[in-house]
């Protein structure tokens, strides 16, 4: 009779963390991570900081390559994870992650009351212009590129 041991698999060992180049960005493979586990290890590989003021249940499966910030983005779309950038001295005309915070969840989510949302007026296209411009040139004074129509 044989018995295998089997020593407990820490998050850390579910995680691969590489840095392509500037065009890709980076690759991450995680599998079933707890989100403060793996941003707590993105924190340590890319050099950001990291504010867990929050709790989060969520568990991330993934394969994916982008950009520091669009990566961050991407793990989760029901957690409240905010992302502070500037601009990347390695890559010229990217960015990079400086700080990231994990908050508190939403109780039952971010969608507005039905009857709010029912209430709510539509926007002309000249408020939604004068919107974008407004979000355009506060990008621009952060030192963010312009969003595209």
């Amino acid at each position: 009779m044989s018995m295998a041991l089997c020593a407990p698999v820490s998050a850390a060992d579910r995680i691969s963390i590489a840095r392509i180049d500037c065009d890709t960005g980076v690759h991450l493979v995680a599998h079933a991570v707890p989100l403060p586990a793996l941003l707590e290890r993105l924190s340590q590989v890319l050099g950001f900081q990291l504010q867990l003021m929050g709790s989060s249940d969520s568990i991330i499966d993934v394969d994916i390559a982008r950009h520091p910030p669009e990566l961050i983005a991407k793990l989760s779309a029901v957690d409240n994870i905010i992302v502070s950038q500037t601009p990347d001295p390695r890559c010229p005309g990217r960015f990079r992650i400086s700080k990231v915070w994990l908050l508190s969840k939403v109780p039952g989510g971010l969608q507005r009351p039905a009857a709010e949302a029912a209430s709510a007026p539509a926007m002309s296209e000249a408020e939604k212009q004068q919107i974008r411009e407004a979000d355009n040139a506060y990008r621009r004074a952060h030192g963010m590129p312009p969003l595209s129509d």
